[in-house]
């Protein structure tokens, strides 16, 4: 079967419109046991870290050209580039990361005092969470590191490329639908379109090709 033909099939069977695609319900429902494209939590870990590895600077590539793109998308892909293990926080290594391109110059163990500071603030020891990383880089005062989205842009390029830490997380089922959903979701507008829901076919074993899958 076509990619478009099969496109149009999970639209119809989640009910959806083709022409907007499938918002996060509708996801859901192609992905629970009885729908269109069935994934256990298992292959759910295994699509999520996938795509999570693509580079940053392909996630800009996919933004480009699309003015409305909203800061809070940019600063999800900053957030999600530098969780590197992928447990929804930031433990002290990665948030130093964020703390030198916004001009930290202290070493480690001064880092450690204010990362201790942060996740107090935070109300949690499991780390920095994307809560509290987007509430400090949208503040400009002393208290805060504000940052523009230029210089988001920036941190996104600089962390691509370092190696993730090979850690054991554990992943909740309702998480991880959440954030393939908005890994997918390339232009931050709630849907998933014909293009956007490529990689998640690609992943979850549709053995058609690129072209196939537009026609």
């Amino acid at each position: 079967v076509a990619w478009g033909e099969e496109y149009n099939l999970m639209c119809t069977e989640v009910n959806c419109d083709q022409k907007i695609g499938l918002n996060q319900n509708n996801f859901e429902s192609l992905v629970a046991d009885t729908g269109g494209c069935p994934c256990t939590t298992e292959e759910l870990v295994s699509i999520y870290r996938s795509l999570s590895e693509r580079s940053a600077a392909k996630l800009l590539q996919l933004r480009a050209g699309a003015p409305t793109t909203k800061r809070e998308q940019l600063k999800r892909d900053a957030f999600t580039c530098l969780d590197k293990d992928g447990n929804g926080f930031l433990n002290c290594e990665e948030s130093m990361v964020w703390a030198l391109a916004t001009g930290f110059e202290g070493d480690d163990r001064m880092w450690q005092q204010q990362y201790i500071e942060l996740c107090k603030e935070a109300g949690t020891f499991q780390g920095v969470n994307f809560e509290k990383f987007g509430d400090m880089i949208d503040d400009d005062t002393e208290e805060g590191v504000g940052m523009t989205d230029d210089e988001i842009r920036q941190m996104i390029k600089d962390v691509a490329f370092l190696k993730p830490e090979k850690k054991e997380v554990h992943y909740s089922r309702e998480d991880l639908k959440q954030s393939v959903f908005e890994i997918l979701d390339t232009d931050g507008d709630g849907f998933l379109g014909q293009e956007e829901l490529w990689p998640f076919v690609q992943q979850a074993g549709f053995d058609g090709n690129h072209a196939e899958w537009k026609e």
